[in-house]
């Protein structure tokens, strides 16, 4: 049940991490790309894995990947602050 519950946080956690890129992209949909969150997160984590494993593969290069997607966030966060505030108050 522990592990259950591990899972079921860091999917949580990853899918705030890429709230803004969704938020951004799927702005046009009625929940502002919501939704889909938590799967572009894991897709997007699985692929700079992937891509990041071309040089060495571990548990580090899994926690460069949600770095890679948390920095991108951050970046979306800075660049496009004034836009994702009014989507967010129009929700």
């Amino acid at each position: 049940m522990a592990a259950l519950m591990g899972w079921w946080l860091l999917v949580e956690i990853l899918g705030l991490l890429a709230l803004p890129i969704t938020l951004i992209l799927l702005r046009h949909m009625p929940e502002k790309g919501y939704a889909f969150s938590k799967v572009v997160a894991l897709l997007m984590v699985g692929y700079f894995s992937w891509i990041f494993g071309y040089v060495s593969f571990g548990l580090g290069t899994v926690w460069l990947a949600i770095l890679a997607v948390a920095l991108i966030s951050s970046w979306i966060i800075w660049d496009q602050w004034v836009s994702l505030r009014n989507t967010w108050q129009e929700t």
